[in-house]
């Protein structure tokens, strides 16, 4: 690399290091192409269905840290996405965090999002793989009737669980 290409990429990394960039940024449209629904889920949602409707089923020192805001391990995803497992044992849930991740990202100029989940199959609590879908769907039908001038495209993927 010559002298003026490094210092044109010091430059640029020194300007988008500046605080400033981070407004600009945000604005800005955005894809996403590979949500996990169980690995979006809102910190307080998360917390609030623990204590609320499933106070046995993590321990206090494995909620924060799967809900904290700091850096999470590949490790800590999979906690977070068996947390997640664990607690939606209602369509009802479903429902609402799939709406929530939707209002997140549209909340973050997210313009087109592929939104991913495995259809769960718990007959313990009521639940097939076709209600699952259902309750997703319902809950991206619920952010566009709320939100109908929201500009987000929202692509539902089913993934297969093939074992």
């Amino acid at each position: 690399m010559s002298t003026q290409q490094l210092q044109l990429q010091q430059a640029v990394q020194e300007q988008l290091s500046h605080s400033s960039w981070l407004p600009f940024c945000q604005l800005l449209p955005k894809v996403e192409l590979h949500a996990h629904l169980n690995g979006c889920v809102r910190s307080s949602t998360i917390r609030e269905l623990v204590h609320s409707e499933h106070p046995s089923s993590l321990p206090e020192e494995e909620i924060a840290r799967i809900t904290s805001t700091g850096h999470r391990t590949l490790a800590d995803c999979f906690v977070l996405f068996d947390a997640v497992h664990q607690l939606t044992t209602k369509h009802e849930t479903i429902t609402r965090i799939t709406r929530e991740v939707i209002e997140d990202f549209a909340a973050d100029h997210t313009i087109y999002l592929e939104l991913r989940t495995t259809p769960k199959d718990r007959p313990e609590h009521g639940i097939s793989k076709r209600s699952y879908v259902s309750a997703v769907l319902a809950g991206m039908q619920q952010f566009r009737q709320a939100q109908p001038a929201a500009d987000i495209n929202v692509k539902l993927l089913l993934s297969i669980d093939r074992r």
